[in-house]
């Protein structure tokens, strides 16, 4: 399959993902009261951002290693991609009559449900964080640009782990060394 393929998006994906996103800035309309008189008071001592920057770099450090280094995962899983698309696909086909497909469909779906729920955490951080008291005491916070932009890097970094894992787990039927699935 040429590489621009692997650049196109799967609209059931994104369709998917974009419910959650919509469901998320829902959520969070319902949990927020904008001018709601502040109850929560900030506190510094209980700040995580020193140890969630130094987790970050941490992170970022081991998937720059794990990507410059390993050529597989050099922007091979994309978890909306169309290559994702038809390999999440194979591998629930394979599931129906190999117990070693299952397994992966096992594997795979606690990954895709962390993914999902990611994003509906962020769509939830985009409203509510427009209620003070929501992010009094969130990391970054007080404020809520500082809460939303610790809470986005957790859920990138989140995102791109499960992703990994996925592409890990997952069939790839377009690997021309792939051994056909058994009957």
């Amino acid at each position: 399959m040429p590489a621009t393929a692997d650049r196109r998006f799967s609209v059931p994906l994104v369709v998917l993902t974009a419910a959650m996103l919509v469901a998320g800035l829902a959520l969070g309309l319902l949990v927020a009261t904008p001018g709601a008189p502040l109850t929560t008071e900030h506190r510094p001592e209980q700040s995580a951002v020193v140890p969630h920057l130094a987790v970050t770099a941490v992170v970022l450090a081991a998937a720059a290693a794990l990507t410059l280094g390993t050529r597989s995962l050099r922007w091979a899983w994309s978890p909306l991609s169309a290559r994702a698309g038809r390999r999440i696909a194979a591998a629930f086909r394979h599931a129906r009559g190999s117990f070693t497909g299952a397994l992966r469909c096992a594997a795979f779906l606690p990954l895709a449900g962390l993914m999902l729920y990611l994003v509906l955490r962020m769509g939830m951080q985009v409203t509510a964080g427009l209620d003070p008291n929501f992010t009094a005491d969130a990391w970054g916070g007080p404020t809520a640009l500082g809460a939303f932009a610790a809470h986005g890097v957790d859920a990138l970094l989140g995102i791109g782990v499960c992703g990994a894992l996925a592409h890990l787990v997952l069939p790839d039927p377009e690997d021309a060394g792939a051994a056909p699935p058994p009957r």
